[in-house]
């Protein structure tokens, strides 16, 4: 099994490695919480650029409204400037 883990997340063989049992126990613990901690940045980054995107998604939204809005209405070209800008 520590075999498998190793190859599995990349960590490798390298110089120092378990010689018995409770070392590779120990080693297999410590490779599940680096991947645990690994799988977490991920997901937090993922989160970011997520609402990130729905942020600009719910701007593009809400200035495509206003322009129907100002279309709709017929204002004039400057005041319908003027709106679009206020929003923007």
């Amino acid at each position: 099994f520590y075999y498998c883990l190793t190859t599995v997340t990349s960590v490798g063989y390298g110089e120092i490695v378990p010689h018995n049992t409770s070392e590779r126990i120990f080693a297999v613990f410590v490779e599940f919480v680096g991947a645990f901690i690994f799988a977490l940045i991920i997901a937090s980054l993922t989160a970011v650029a997520t609402s990130m995107d729905i942020n600009t998604r719910a701007v593009s939204d809400q200035l495509e409204m206003v322009a129907a809005f100002v279309e709709v209405r017929q204002f004039p070209a400057s005041l319908g400037r003027r709106i679009r800008r206020h929003f923007r």
